[in-house]
């Protein structure tokens, strides 16, 4: 069946015979798979742990990603062995230049696809953790937490500092004056990575203040039962919680009502310790977090931009290997780098000896400097067509003008020369317009690369 296809690919669509389109396709579908499910089944968020930083999960985690960057660097390596053999351009084969921007978009398409092996291991562990926790259940927990932490006393917090708003220590070992006067350590706050209310300490600051005890009770319930969903263990109840801490007025803090907030990982012999499992909920919903909802959608899209804009440059590289010649594209790479360098010379020579403080004379440099560069290519390429002049050294002028399409509109956005205002709700559609540009352009190139091919050599 596949000896037929690949037969019938050859006798009608010769393009897509070569491209390989039928053995790297099915190849790169089935290690997108393959990712995606190894990214699914190490996605599960264990509560067990108690450090955000378990080593063996990151461990784990990152020779994947390894993997999966280097399974994609040699399938590249293996399709362009087959690719490589025929070119129909290169042999003065009747090609149209349509055909010749479906190569293009063929090459860009798979190399796209056979870059998105780390992506599709992403998208594993982020569905995976976002079937476990929705997003509803995720930002009451996080409020839960955020309200419960005040709750658990315990001696490295600040509930037994002395209230520095008092010279004479009044009220030391009090809960409500340590409330008042000290905020919590920042080290166990939610606010700066969490979707969680700001005004949560306050609130439950509040109904210590007004005797609210329904309301404290209710919220020690809560957070029993998200630790229960989560098969975490406690020593303590509602009831005993709420005796062990609620002492109005004053509620006095010492040894015999501290709260671990993680299981002990040893038995105390001459004292029973009360423990919650706090840290393994702070660990789990901020994996949540930083791998699924905060920022997720941006995240993800960043992802996937970084990988496109990868695979484009890539594409791009590759055809203009295609029509020109590797001896003309390794010149042409050698070239690109000197004028880098020299430009980059240039430009710390010239802020050295004229002390330029003004960022826009920087700005201006280098844009004039590239994009006067391609002007002049393009007019001498356009002369050369035009005129029916012989070659000489237009497949390095091509190649370099190919290589700086993508890149001039970025020298604009990176330069801050364009107006980043009109993008500031929408950070990445710079990006997306230039890629869209990019695949324009091509469209109308490949009349004038074919042009350039015709040409005498001398």
């Amino acid at each position: 069946m596949f000896k037929k296809t690949q037969k019938y690919l050859l006798l009608n669509y010769p393009l897509l015979w070569n491209i390989k389109i039928l053995p790297i396709g099915l190849t790169i579908l089935g290690l997108n798979l393959l990712f995606f499910f190894f990214g699914y089944i190490s996605g599960k968020i264990d509560f067990q742990e108690t450090s955000y930083y378990y080593y063996s999960s990151f461990r784990n985690m990152d020779l994947l990603y390894f993997i999966a960057g280097f399974t994609s660097v040699l399938t590249f390596i293996i399709w362009l062995i087959f690719y490589l053999k025929n070119n129909a351009f290169k042999s003065f084969y009747p090609k149209k230049s349509i055909s010749l921007y479906y190569e293009w978009i063929l090459i860009f398409i798979l190399v796209s696809a056979n870059a998105l092996y780390c992506f599709s291991y992403n998208q594993g562990i982020v569905l995976r953790r976002q079937n476990q926790v929705s997003y509803k259940q995720f930002v009451k927990g996080v409020n839960i937490l955020d309200k419960i932490r005040i709750l658990i006393p315990k001696s490295e917090t600040s509930y037994d500092e002395p209230d520095v708003a008092n010279p004479n220590n009044e009220h030391k070992d009090s809960v409500v004056a340590s409330l008042l006067n000290y905020p919590e350590s920042e080290s166990f706050s939610f606010r700066s990575f969490f979707f969680a209310d700001s005004t949560n300490l306050n609130t439950v600051r509040q109904w210590l203040i007004e005797d609210k005890k329904d309301s404290i009770k209710l919220l020690i319930q809560q957070y029993l039962d998200l630790q229960k969903k989560h098969n975490l263990e406690t020593n303590l109840t509602a009831d005993k919680w709420f005796d062990l801490i609620y002492h109005y007025p004053d509620f006095p803090i010492n040894p015999q009502n501290h709260i671990e907030r993680e299981k002990p990982v040893y038995e105390y012999s001459n004292k029973h310790v009360y423990y919650v499992q706090y840290n393994n909920l702070i660990n789990g919903y901020q994996k949540i977090n930083d791998n699924c909802l905060e920022n997720s959608l941006s995240k993800t899209e960043q992802l996937l931009r970084t990988t496109l804009y990868i695979s484009l440059f890539i594409s791009i590289a590759l055809f203009s290997f295609r029509v020109t010649s590797g001896k003309s594209w390794l010149i042409s790479l050698v070239v690109a780098g000197l004028l880098i360098f020299i430009f980059g010379i240039a430009v710390a020579f010239f802020d050295i000896l004229f002390n330029y403080d003004d960022e826009f004379i920087i700005i201006m440099l280098v844009i004039s400097f590239w994009y006067g560069l391609f002007i002049i290519m393009i007019i001498y390429l356009a002369n050369l067509i035009l005129n029916h002049l012989p070659k000489r050294k237009s497949p390095v002028i091509l190649n370099l003008s190919i290589w700086l399409i993508p890149i001039l509109p970025l020298i604009l956005y990176y330069t801050k020369f364009v107006d980043k205002s009109i993008f500031r709700n929408y950070p990445n559609l710079f990006f997306w317009i230039n890629l869209i540009f990019v695949n324009i352009i091509f469209f109308f190139l490949m009349k004038p690369i074919k042009k350039l091919r015709a040409l005498p050599e001398e």
